[in-house]
């Protein structure tokens, strides 16, 4: 169990792209919700999810909550492992087996007459 939850390459990426990416929902469905509020600058937009880690105002950063980001952080990754648990028993079980179907699969006999 433990190799599933082993950091490589592609978990590091995928967990990167997902915070990076999931982190503008909150901005979308505030947008969605009330498009004049981004046009006048009033309130501040916020970044994360599912957990608000970022508050950009007027006059810039105003509120960083690392906690917030790190537990985002840890979420993601979770998820990330979870998916290649499942895509790799999706591989496993699409990859026809060596032994199905075909006969005798053993090379053929090279002994040669006369030695």
């Amino acid at each position: 169990m433990k190799e599933y939850f082993k950091p490589t390459l592609k978990k590091i990426l995928g967990t990167i792209i997902l915070v990076f990416l999931l982190s503008f929902i909150g901005f979308f469905l505030e947008y969605i919700s009330n498009p004049s509020k981004f046009v006048l600058g009033q309130q501040p937009i916020t970044l994360g999810f599912p957990l608000n880690y970022v508050s950009i105002g007027g006059t810039g950063i105003s509120n960083l909550n690392i906690l917030n980001l790190i537990i985002d952080i840890i979420i993601f990754y979770l998820i990330v492992c979870v998916l290649s648990i499942v895509f790799r028993g999706r591989k496993k079980e699409n990859v026809p087996s060596s032994n199905s179907g075909g006969g005798n699969t053993s090379p053929p006999d090279q002994t040669q007459p006369g030695n």
